[in-house]
């Protein structure tokens, strides 16, 4: 409605740019939200993995000490036991070049690192 009556005026170009203008801000608006509501989930995804992963350790760990057989899936853990492996040869590495080298972690940020995804 408001389209063709700056058609029939001549006043177009001004139409245009505020129509432009509206939804322009409509749409980072709408990105803004979007990209927030996915960093929030992402990063309570990486919470919860890097819990899972501590849990998985401490039952793996436990279970080797005492030569039970375990498979991480059996109680829900998505972890192979080659995975959890590997993840414990590196953060075992990690400690070590800790000690000589002054650099450090948190723990929750060796959690996260240590559960993501194979590099």
């Amino acid at each position: 409605d408001s389209i063709q009556k700056s058609l029939e005026t001549g006043d177009t170009e001004r139409k245009f740019i505020n129509t432009y203008s509206i939804y322009d801000q409509r749409f980072n608006r709408i990105l803004v939200t979007t990209l927030k509501t996915l960093t929030d989930i992402q990063a309570k995804r990486k919470r919860l993995n890097a819990l899972h992963f501590r849990v998985a350790i401490i039952v793996y760990k436990y279970n080797n000490s005492k030569n039970i057989p375990w498979n991480p899936a059996d109680d829900g853990f998505v972890f192979s036991r080659s995975h959890l492996d590997r993840r414990l040869n590196l953060v075992d590495t990690v400690r070590e070049a800790n000690k000589t080298g002054g650099h450090f972690a948190t723990d929750d940020e060796m959690d996260t690192f240590i559960s993501q995804d194979d590099l």
